[in-house]
């Protein structure tokens, strides 16, 4: 079902190696044999000193240092544990989704007929408002299904 993905994806794979291992290096060789001159900006100064006075002075302070790292993992994991675990809230939308299979044989004028028959049976129920149905694959083309009825309820 997945074959042709599987065998795309290890000669891409396969192509980038042997790429990698050949063509760059030389690649490399070639075009950057230019001497290279290190230049330096306020920035790049600012940070590398901020960065070794605060590496001297947690060297200085060890214990100091050990102790406020220790209250900030714990404050963090405190507040970790009382975080949701889902980014994207609850919805409650009223909606069922409804997923009918049928054989990959199926005539298409036998699926209208059952999908009109599924969409008179759940008619009867009074919270539904709304059916609508779809007959045959998902419109994106990746789900690697045969034809099946779709049908969606809104209540």
């Amino acid at each position: 079902m997945f074959s042709p993905l599987a065998f795309t994806l290890g000669y891409a794979l396969l192509g980038s190696l042997i790429l990698s291992l050949t063509y760059v290096p030389v690649m490399c060789k070639l075009l950057l044999n230019k001497p290279i001159k290190e230049k330096t900006n306020a920035i790049s100064r600012f940070f590398t000193g901020s960065l070794y006075k605060l590496f001297e002075f947690s060297s200085r302070y060890r214990k100091g240092t050990v102790i406020v790292f220790v209250c900030l993992l714990s404050t963090c994991l405190v507040r970790f544990a009382f975080w949701g675990t889902e980014f994207i809230p609850n919805m409650n939308e009223g909606a069922i989704y409804v997923r009918a299979t049928l054989p990959n044989s199926v005539n298409l004028d036998e699926s209208v007929r059952i999908t009109k028959e599924m969409k008179q049976k759940l008619r009867t129920f009074d919270e539904v408002e709304f059916v609508l149905t779809q007959t045959g694959r998902p419109n994106d083309g990746t789900d690697a299904t045969g034809f099946l009825i779709l049908n969606f309820i809104r209540n």
